[in-house]
Parts: structure tokens; sequence; C-alpha cells
């Protein structure tokens, strides 16, 4: 099978939406290991297992009081074909221009998120 099975460790200190309203703005450095970590997954997703992510905000990237990193709610996440997905799915606020104009959705799409949010 090439099913992928997701399982969540406790995330306690919560997503990076959440440490940005309760502490402020996020250090430049620790910034920069989220970004890593995000986009180590993303990476991984994408040329693994031929999955997109669609809905990359703040609210979905999620660290742990040990500095770990996972990204969460693959609810509107697509599995790619030919590179690209057709669906309207995604937060707005972060979705790529093309994506609002009706084009079709690709791994260039979580990157415009994705930047969007850090």
């Amino acid at each position: 099978h090439n099913d992928v099975i997701m399982c969540m460790e406790y995330m306690d200190v919560g997503s990076l939406d959440r440490i940005s309203r309760v502490f402020g703005p996020v250090r430049v450095d620790v910034l920069g290991k989220i970004a890593e970590a995000t986009l180590g997954g993303l990476t991984y997703l994408y040329s693994k297992h031929h999955i997109m992510h669609r809905d990359i905000k703040p609210s979905n990237i999620l660290v742990n009081s040990k500095g770990h990193i996972k990204l969460c709610d693959f609810g509107v996440s697509g599995e790619l074909v030919n590179s690209v997905a057709d669906t309207f799915v995604g937060t707005s606020t972060y979705m790529a221009p093309e994506r609002i104009q009706g084009d079709k959705y690709t791994v260039k799409s979580d990157v415009w998120s994705f930047g969007l949010t850090v």
C-alpha cells in the first residue's frame, strides 16, 4: 500500500498563530528553525507521497516545548496528479494569487502560502 497514516503527539506550546498572539513576534532565529522544519515536512510529503498540504498557515504549524515542529490539519490536502490539483480549497488569506483566480493548485501554491506564513 502507498497509504499515508498520520499520528500526532500533543504539541504543548501550540500553533505558530497562538505563539505570536500570546508572546508577540517570533524571534528570527526561532522562525528560521520553524521554517526549516516546515519546509522539510512539505518536501517529504511532495517527494515521497505526492501530497500537497493546500492550507499552509500559522494555525497549521505546531510547536512543542522540546522544539519539535509539526504540520497539522491535512483535511484539505490532496494527492498530486501531474503536479496539479483542481479543487478549490484553503484559507483565502494565505492562498496563492493563481488559486484565487481559479487556476489549478500546484506545489508553488503551498510555497506561496508558506511565504506568507513566515
